[in-house]
């Protein structure tokens, strides 16, 4: 885990989804690959000339920008995918309760936080997926909020996910922490708008979370 920044007074926290409130590499890899597959499909051209054209975009993105990483949906519409179509394929092509299941101390960890703070989930996928990972997970009933890919057509880093979130929950940037296992995705665009930023690097940071909040709290 590393923290980049807490608020003084905590009031709610955003977090990622895939790769933050659980852990599945496999399930994780496949997504990448049911996309660039139906990417290959639409262009009419095989794998891997289609994750070439990924890679190269990707590579011409982080040159243009200091090195910094972006979403494969925001790639691919670099690539002429638009983000309402990448929206369809992600409810069309991916199963998370075919790959996923509930984790006793992940519940007990979020059942935590979600008793002392006001959260959000906000992920690149959809929020049919998004919803449906959680409920695959067990967590479904902590959060009220999920913003995705299809609530403003603006895939994380963009500002706009956040902003929706905060708006959501009632929260002002300077109390609220992003949560997420990306720096350039998930917390870069956070900490420049004032919020706070937690970087989870395993599932066991997740666990440790509400520890860290409390004692957090009570300085």
């Amino acid at each position: 885990m590393q923290v980049y920044h807490l608020p003084a007074v905590v009031t709610a926290l955003l977090f990622d989804i895939d790769n933050t409130l659980y852990s599945n590499d496999a399930y994780a890899s496949l997504q990448v690959e049911l996309l660039i597959q139906r990417f290959a499909t639409e262009k009419h051209i095989n794998f891997d000339e289609a994750e070439k054209l990924i890679d190269a975009e990707t590579a011409r993105y982080a040159a243009a920008n200091a090195g910094a990483k972006t979403s494969i949906g925001n790639i691919m519409s670099h690539l002429g995918v638009s983000l309402q179509e990448n929206a369809r394929w992600r409810d069309e092509l991916f199963k998370p309760e075919e790959h996923l299941q509930p984790d006793e101390a992940t519940i007990r960890a979020v059942r935590l936080i979600c008793s002392r703070f006001a959260v959000a989930a906000v992920t690149n996928n959809t929020v049919g997926i998004g919803r449906r990972t959680l409920a695959s997970l067990g967590l479904s009933g902590f959060f009220a909020v999920v913003i995705g890919l299809d609530t403003c057509f603006a895939s994380k880093p963009a500002p706009e996910p956040f902003q929706t979130a905060l708006r959501l929950l009632d929260t002002p940037p300077a109390g609220a922490v992003s949560v997420g296992d990306r720096y350039d995705v998930d917390l870069e665009v956070p900490l420049s708008m004032g919020m706070g930023g937690i970087l989870i690097e395993e599932l066991s940071d997740l666990h440790a979370l509400p520890e860290l909040l409390t004692a957090h709290q009570k300085k």
